[in-house]
């Protein structure tokens, strides 16, 4: 290869990484991020929760799930206002209401209490009962 074909290909290499790492600190600069934990009422973390984070400005929306220790952190958010709904199985729904205007991370720690208890009971009809007893006690008396 002839050095002036190095050159063009450093030169390209460079250019691109040099545009690649503008953009990432330009949406870095655009975006905040929301961390927090989700508990419930004797603050016991909730693995597993969902979390689900939508603006009615922009349309924007991300959803995904605590870990382990009912930790949750988004990230890349644009600068909105935002509703966080967040709910897991047997436990009933935080909805709450964030601004994003900052690269500084917003905490947002949410306590879901337990569900209502509304226990639903279906009962089913089977077919008749019948007794297959050849001895019936029969007290008949005319």
């Amino acid at each position: 290869m002839r050095t002036s074909q190095r050159r063009v290909l450093a030169s390209l290499f460079v250019g691109f990484f040099l545009a690649a790492a503008s953009l990432f600190a330009q949406s870095a600069e655009n975006s905040g991020t929301i961390t927090g934990a989700v508990v419930d009422s004797s603050s016991a973390a909730i693995p597993g929760a969902t979390v689900f984070l939508q603006s009615a400005v922009s349309g924007f929306s991300r959803t995904l799930k605590t870990d382990a220790t009912g930790f949750y952190q988004i990230t890349n958010i644009p600068f909105n206002p935002y509703r966080v709904s967040i709910s897991s199985p047997g436990f009933g729904t935080a909805d709450l209401r964030v601004v994003i205007r900052a690269t500084v991370p917003t905490v947002l720690n949410a306590t879901l209490n337990v569900a209502a208890n509304g226990e639903e009971v279906t009962v089913q009809a089977g077919g008749d009962l019948v007794e297959n007893s050849a001895r019936l006690p029969c007290r008949y008396r005319p």
